[in-house]
């Protein structure tokens, strides 16, 4: 399995040698073909890193600052976006169920339907007049924030000219450059960006490849955890899940929605160097013994990152 650190790599790569070009972009195996046919001749402006899952954002303003060169570890987070993932994590946790104020979509969740076109599932529950009263309210409010969020991403990157892909790896894929010629793509690769000015081809070949508009790109990285590479990792909101989990410390670090990037090879090395038993329940871990655990991730993946590929 692809780790983290190996994206983040990829990433640092990627941003010296791809970003603020435009590329012809197509689809080799046909199973990137909209996606392909989405990106053609738009520049890519900049690549988000959240764990295993990648984030390139095509079209758009001006290039980020923390784009145009190469940074390998902990990218700068910057914009509305990553302050609207913020917030769509937040809302994620809703608020118990009462008899008057029910359960309201999370933030995310209506993003996600604003992005496809459809109503936020509270705008439709009123829509068709189910909500009166206090559910009636909630429902507008959920809508509202729904529509906020979903403007302001759009608004931030430039409209709705954005299209953002993101990339999952798996087991074995790979994103790699090469100079013209290059090798011929394979039965694998789903997406070919090529840039003859440039002397580049780069072939993508990896489990997950989609795309979809800037609130799509909020609505994924609001169902994934901390990753320890990123300016903004919070030890402190995985402290407090980790607290209430009953799981064991061993499978919370392999949560990708608790903590992103982790994988089975370092999540043993970890726990190994923590001196923390796999199979200890999650609540039961000390404050002490967290610490232990978390130092190893960040600076263990920050090794990784830094290690040539």
């Amino acid at each position: 399995m692809v780790e983290g650190h190996q994206c983040h790599r990829v990433a640092a790569a990627h941003r010296k040698l791809l970003v603020g070009k435009s590329f012809q972009a197509r689809s080799p195996n046909g199973r990137f073909k909209e996606g392909a046919a989405a990106i053609n001749a738009k520049p890519l402006m900049r690549i988000e890193v959240h764990g295993k899952n990648l984030f390139y954002f095509f079209g758009g303003g001006d290039i980020p600052q923390n784009q145009q060169q190469q940074q390998p570890l902990q990218p700068e987070v910057v914009g509305t976006p990553v302050a609207a993932v913020a917030a769509a994590a937040a809302a994620a946790a809703t608020t118990a169920a009462t008899p008057d104020a029910p359960r309201r979509p999370s933030r995310a969740a209506a993003a996600a339907a604003a992005a496809a076109g459809e109503p936020a599932p509270a705008a439709a529950s009123a829509a068709k007049g189910k909500g009166k009263g206090k559910r009636g309210l909630a429902a507008k409010e959920g809508a509202e924030e729904a529509a906020a969020v979903a403007a302001a991403v759009a608004e931030e990157e430039g409209g709705g000219d954005v299209v953002v892909m993101h990339v999952h790896f798996g087991m074995s894929g790979a994103f790699r450059t090469m100079e013209l010629p290059g090798l011929p793509p394979t039965d694998t690769t789903r997406l070919e960006l090529l840039h003859k000015g440039a002397g580049l081809v780069a072939h993508l070949s990896a489990m997950t490849v989609a795309h979809g508009g800037p609130a799509f790109y909020v609505t994924k990285a609001a169902a994934l955890g901390q990753d320890p590479l990123r300016e903004d990792a919070d030890k402190e909101v995985l402290w407090a899940k980790v607290q209430k989990s009953k799981k064991p410390i061993g499978l919370v670090l392999m949560d990708q929605t608790l903590i992103a990037g982790v994988g089975n090879i370092y999540r043993a090395e970890i726990l190994y160097k923590a001196r923390v038993h796999p199979e200890a329940p999650a609540a039961s871990i000390s404050r002490e013994q967290f610490d232990r655990i978390w130092w190893p991730i960040s600076a263990g993946a920050i090794m990784g990152a830094r290690a040539q590929p």
